[in-house]
């Protein structure tokens, strides 16, 4: 192997080493799971009715609550384990948002 294939080879292993880091950072899973779960949750559940039920069925605050309670209860269990999965990462990136908003001053 002559000395220009070494550095080309060296070169090639420290972008892939680069590119790894950036696509596997804890930012770009939670994009791509978040992404991920919502094409899955798309495919089980019809959105469009959901918001125009809601829409039709809540009234006020206590009516709107009971309409999320009463349809998050009587769906799925894969429907139910995708939209906690949602809001977890959701809760994770408002985590890391605030965090970074706060610290890096």
């Amino acid at each position: 192997m002559s000395r220009i294939d070494y550095t080309q080879n060296l070169g090639n292993r420290i972008y892939m080493v680069y590119l790894m880091r950036k696509v596997l950072c804890a930012r770009g899973l939670g994009i791509s799971w978040l992404v991920l779960s919502a094409a899955l949750l798309l495919s089980f559940v019809s959105i469009i009715s959901v918001i125009r039920n809601f829409w039709i069925a809540s009234r006020d605050l206590e009516s709107a609550y009971g309409y999320v309670a009463h349809s998050f209860a009587n769906t799925d269990m894969v429907v139910q384990a995708i939209s906690v999965s949602i809001i977890a990462v959701l809760t994770f990136f408002a985590f890391d948002f605030y965090r970074s908003t706060t610290y890096n001053r």
